[in-house]
């Protein structure tokens, strides 16, 4: 029985391979989640500094739960969320969004989307 039980994970698993690579990018951007790449970034070689970990922790209570792909209505949403911002904090704040979402899809090879400017 156990080893029906791990060839049936092993086969699970390469279907998922399967899909995932016929899937391409489009597909794991599709399940890579925001909160996914905050985790990626947090754990970058060199760290990151404690004031940009509290705002990566804020943003994550907002919209980690997101799809990458829709990390352009996420800021959006945010942004309307928090009108007191100035624009230096807000500029701030696109900023390491941006970053984290940048090298969270490169570690998955993928594109990241591109945030609006702070008007």
């Amino acid at each position: 029985r156990e080893r029906t039980d791990a060839e049936a994970v092993v086969e699970r698993e390469r279907a998922r391979l399967f899909a995932e690579r016929l899937e391409g990018s489009r597909g794991r951007a599709q399940r890579l989640t925001i909160a996914e790449c905050f985790l990626a970034y947090l754990k970058r070689p060199g760290g990151v500094r404690k004031t940009d970990r509290d705002r990566i922790a804020r943003f994550n209570e907002f919209l980690g739960h997101r799809p990458v792909t829709e990390a352009v209505a996420a800021w959006n949403d945010w942004v309307a969320a928090h009108p007191q911002h100035s624009r230096g904090t807000l500029v701030r704040c696109r900023n390491v969004l941006a970053a984290a979402l940048r090298y969270g899809a490169k570690q998955h090879d993928m594109q990241a989307p591109a945030l609006p400017s702070v008007r």
